[in-house]
């Protein structure tokens, strides 16, 4: 595979790796670049790509299946910003009216952001009836600053669940409530990618005992943030602080791992699988989602057999498997020091009290 006939493997010259940079993160619309792509049979395909603006839609595929297990909800997640919150809202609301028993978030492709925006998505899953023993997380400095933010000077405190939309734009919770679906169990699409915001949302939800089913791949493992520091046109982004939930636990370094029978707090109830690239995300047949919904049914995770992702009766290709974790090594970016930067974090808001209200 190449992008303008550089090897997009085995090239691993300077000017390689700015070309590769350059194609994946144009710096100016109108930008042309050929990509080179091999399949697993060998045949080549040719695909040249221009740069555009491109509207951000960070909740997506919103649906609500019909199986045997009752009606799931299915949510498409990807990034913990503030244009998601009303997407978020919307979509709780749609799962809500159609009165669902299950809920799938896909939360593969996300790599965090917003603290407070994945505590509010915790709260839109569970209600005020199971979480009003707990918090979202507890944020912990160095020792030198065991009870005080050295950033704003406040005493620490937890990070509740939010339960009213925020006024991102102006710091401030608002005196709308926010929906609930009240479900004590919630299914999660991982990756690799699944990082930082996304990985404290499941920590969360697990140290106020809510069941966590994780289907996919072990998680990036990102349990550390900071506060975005201006200075002089510049933004500092450095380590400052860690979390922990309900019950104490922020331990999970290396990401949390599917397991079928956990062993350490870091694994986690469920089925370990690759992502599935044959088919669109939200297609019922989409081995993550079909492992779901086969786990909502049936309490255990699919066979793995020679055979095809199906809906229901799943069946995985461990060939096919194999040739995914294959792609998706060719597919790493031989410097990803911007994404890791500018997504896969997890974002620390100081947010105002509601407008008349103390």
């Amino acid at each position: 595979m190449s992008v303008n006939g550089v090897d997009f493997v085995n090239d691993n010259t300077q000017a390689g790796v700015d070309l590769l940079n350059r194609a994946l993160f144009p710096s100016a619309t109108g930008q042309s670049f050929e990509f080179v792509f091999e399949s697993a049979a060998g045949a080549r395909k040719t695909v040249t790509m221009t740069s555009a603006n491109v509207a951000s839609s960070p909740v997506q595929n919103v649906r609500v299946l019909d199986t045997f297990a009752g009606k799931v909800g299915y949510v498409q997640f990807n990034s913990h910003i503030a244009l998601a919150q009303q997407q978020l809202i919307n979509a709780v609301n749609q799962f809500a009216d159609a009165n669902i028993n299950e809920l799938v978030i896909d939360l593969r492709y996300n790599g965090g952001g917003l603290l407070a925006l994945a505590s509010q998505l915790g709260y839109m899953v569970t209600g005020p009836n199971i979480i009003q023993n707990g918090f979202f997380e507890r944020t912990i400095f160095n020792d030198k600053h065991p009870n005080t933010n050295p950033v704003t000077g406040q005493p620490l405190s937890p990070v509740p669940f939010y339960s009213k939309v925020i006024d991102y734009e102006a710091g401030r919770l608002t005196n709308t409530d926010l929906p609930t679906l009240n479900l004590s169990r919630v299914f999660i699409l991982s990756t690799g990618n699944t990082c930082s915001a996304s990985e404290a949302f499941i920590n969360a939800l697990r140290g106020i005992d809510v069941e966590v089913i994780l289907i996919g791949a072990q998680t990036c493992g990102k349990p550390y943030g900071f506060y975005p520091t201006d200075n002089c046109g510049t933004t500092y982004f450095t380590i400052q602080f860690t979390g922990v939930n309900a019950k104490g636990f922020g331990e999970y370094a290396d990401g949390f791992i599917p397991k079928t029978n956990p062993v350490f707090q870091a694994d986690v109830k469920g089925c370990p699988l690759a992502d599935d690239f044959s088919k669109q995300l939200g297609d019922p047949a989409e081995r993550l989602l079909g492992a779901a919904v086969y786990y909502a049914q049936n309490g255990r995770c699919p066979l793995i057999e020679a055979g095809s992702a199906g809906f229901g009766s799943l069946q995985i290709s461990e060939s096919r498997a194999r040739l995914d974790d294959e792609a998706a090594g060719k597919m790493r970016l031989l410097d990803p020091r911007y994404q890791d930067i500018l997504f896969n974090n997890k974002l620390m808001t100081e947010l105002q009290p509601a407008e008349g209200n103390p």
